[in-house]
């Protein structure tokens, strides 16, 4: 029809509607003729899917405006949609297949190729496993189970059967016959045997647990650990064993040739078992390698193999002795042993102030003092163990390097660190003075009282008469052994005035105490900053 100017076209409201919903190629709200049926609203939807259960479709429908009910509209022919007339505002509901793999069988387990597998017609076990080829190694055969489902309550039931006699011969009874929706399953030998393992220890590359494989032996281990290190015994080689008598399980020692079994003699490599234990013994008077190290004013700096017994002063001549530049006074040796060792009484000293610190807080709380000044004390005290926890143990041993008598005999332990610096001209003045510095040594000022005032002198919180001296090879100098304001500086000497404590009440006692001991922790580590400094 030709359109003419001023032409209205009208497009009229839907009247009736249906819509239709699940497996169906398109689910959608669709217009409807005054009478349509089922089949033709399934039409406009594109027609079921393969998936659809045409058996039984549901339709949710509105009485008068009233209330809903549901209609099932079922077909004894499948694949095909009853005639059924369908009113406005109906809504088409088609389900899907419920009922899936009603022909199959699965296989599941220690197989190459598990999943479903088509059933056919007087189906067996062998007909699901044909051969030797289809089970993945280490199988279990004494035991395997078929899974199956049977009406009318459908409980699982379990079947057991032989899987290398069913396999051997197809027609014995343990070739069992399968129904539909069977579960075969075949176990692998772990299941049975989860821990089938030894053990090899001592003088081998890869030391630990191993699988157990059959007819494994001694020989066979050594070589699956990696093999013997240089330091093996060929002699001298231990295997412990399980041995059961009814309940009663003890071990039996077995001694061997470790050169025999290698050499596959039957009375040295020995068929191993479950729960074995084999260890290969060092060589005698076998000892790990010892380093030490050498650094700065030597010869021959560097690392050394520790010999057997050797001293201090021994490697110090196999270096070479100390060069025209060296600084014997601050000479310094760490030590491994003694680091730990520190480590562990500072841990132990942390442990109790923890506890100390618990009940003082305790107590305050109990004497009612004020809130905040308990939460004050808890925020010191956390600060104050938290820097303990931090700061590092260097494992000093203090020697005097410039008396070779005292180090000639000193025995020297693997991992010992010796350090000789050059000649360094200064002196450092470190806590309660006006300007805590490092200054040039000078002939004329030498003792602790002149370079305490050329650093400003004390503070009025400063402990004059406990001031001390940190001697550059680590060495303590106080007022107990020495005049100290008077005492006679060495270059690399670091002077430190602690604070001076003043006791109120048990609380002032204890924090004062404890930063106290974060000062005097600080300002000695200070110094031995400074000190490792100037080795630099």
């Amino acid at each position: 029809m030709r359109l003419k100017s001023g032409d209205v076209i009208v497009v009229p409201i839907v009247k009736k509607m249906v819509a239709v919903a699940g497996n169906v190629r398109r689910s959608a709200l669709y217009e409807i003729k005054q009478a349509s049926s089922l089949k033709d609203v399934i039409a406009l939807a594109g027609g079921i899917t393969p998936a659809a259960w045409t058996n039984r479709i549901q339709i949710e429908r509105f009485e008068k405006n009233q209330f809903q009910t549901v209609l099932d509209v079922e077909s004894d022919k499948k694949e095909s949609v009853p005639d059924f007339e369908v009113q406005d505002g109906d809504i088409v509901k088609v389900f899907p297949v419920v009922i899936k793999d009603a022909n199959v069988v699965y296989l599941s387990g220690n197989v190459y190729r598990p999943g479903k597998y088509e059933y056919g017609k007087d189906m067996k076990v062998s007909d699901l496993v044909p051969d030797f080829q289809a089970l993945l190694p280490e199988t279990y055969f004494e035991y395997a189970v078929i899974l199956r489902q049977e009406p009318p309550n459908f409980l699982s039931r379990i079947i057991p059967f032989n899987l290398k006699k069913a396999m051997d011969d197809h027609g014995a009874p343990e070739n069992l016959q399968l129904q539909p929706r069977d579960v075969v399953m075949i176990y692998s030998r772990d299941y049975f045997e989860p821990d089938r393992s030894v053990f090899i220890g001592g003088a081998i590359t890869a030391p630990g647990k191993q699988k157990l494989l059959e007819n494994m032996k001694i020989r066979d281990l050594i070589i699956k650990a990696g093999g013997l290190l240089e330091e093996a015994s060929t002699e001298r080689g231990e295997l412990y064993r399980r041995v059961y008598n009814n309940e009663t399980v003890s071990t039996e020692k077995i001694e061997f040739s470790v050169g025999g079994a290698m050499e596959d003699d039957s009375k040295n490599n020995l068929v191993l078992k479950k729960f074995d234990v084999v260890f290969i013994r060092n060589k005698k008077g076998w000892e790990e390698e010892k380093h030490v190290e050498l650094r700065g004013e030597v010869v021959y700096p560097g690392n050394y193999v520790l010999l057997e017994g050797e001293t201090l002063g021994s490697l110090i001549d196999r270096a070479g002795g100390f060069t025209k530049d060296a600084y014997l006074p601050a000479g310094t040796m760490t030590r491994q042993s003694v680091r730990a060792l520190e480590r562990k009484r500072l841990d132990e000293y942390v442990n109790q102030l923890q506890g100390d610190a618990l009940k003082v807080s305790s107590e305050m709380m109990v004497k009612q003092q004020d809130p905040a000044a308990v939460q004050s004390l808890l925020q010191q005290q956390e600060i104050i163990i938290a820097k303990l926890k931090e700061s590092e143990s260097m494992g000093r041993v203090v020697i005097d390097l410039t008396n070779k008598t005292q180090y000639r005999n000193f025995i020297l332990e693997n991992g010992d660190s010796v350090f000789v610096p050059k000649l360094v001209g200064t002196v450092s003045v470190l806590g309660e003075v006006f300007n805590p510095a490092t200054f040039k040594i000078e002939s004329a000022q030498t003792t602790v009282k002149q370079y305490i005032e050329m650093a400003g002198g004390f503070k009025e919180s400063a402990d004059g008469k406990n001031a001390y001296v940190v001697k550059a090879n680590g060495t303590v100098i106080t007022r107990k052994n020495a005049d100290i304001l008077n005492y006679a500086l060495f270059p690399g000497d670091v002077i430190i005035v602690p604070q001076q404590l003043e006791i109120k009440n048990n609380f002032k006692v204890f924090m004062d105490s404890l930063t106290s001991i974060i000062s005097i922790s600080g300002l000695l580590l200070s110094a031995a900053t400074i000190v490792i400094a100037l080795r630099k």
